[in-house]
């Protein structure tokens, strides 16, 4: 069987599973990143650096693991149906656009996302992350 391609127009709607309104809950629309972007935002997060080998020289890691949830946030979301502003007035969903090699790409507005909390950020940036990735079923299709 060929190798398949991940399809990076598909759009998948997702609750937090945090939301406290069950029957009419916030639906983000979630997206899949090109490759170009997966790369940035996986190689532009994390760093690493040896040691020479000498004592107290170790090696170091870095992961920016909450700047990069935000740039899958922010790169990921297409959209948000039913999100309220803290005084609980509806907020239209707005985007700019971010050129990024060579291609401008429609990224969720900052006000948009300050208003979010981290962990619902984080929540959606995993199932972001999670569609880059054929399932089983896509596979054999």
């Amino acid at each position: 069987m060929a190798l398949k391609g991940i399809d990076i127009y598909a759009i998948k709607d997702e609750v937090s599973e945090h939301d406290p309104d069950k029957k009419n809950p916030t639906t983000y629309k979630l997206g899949v990143l090109d490759n170009r972007i997966l790369a940035e935002l996986e190689d532009g997060m994390t760093s690493f650096e040896i040691g020479s080998g000498g004592s107290g020289d170790s090696a170091k890691t870095t992961l920016a693991i909450n700047r990069r949830a935000i740039e899958f946030f922010r790169f990921g979301v297409k959209g948000i149906e039913n999100f309220q502003d803290s005084k609980g007035k509806p907020v239209k969903f707005e985007t700019i656009s971010v050129a990024k090699f060579g291609t401008n790409y429609n990224v969720v507005a900052p006000h948009i996302v300050q208003m979010h909390e981290l962990f619902v950020i984080k929540e959606m940036a995993a199932k972001i992350r999670k569609y880059n990735r054929l399932t089983e079923e896509e596979e054999k299709n």
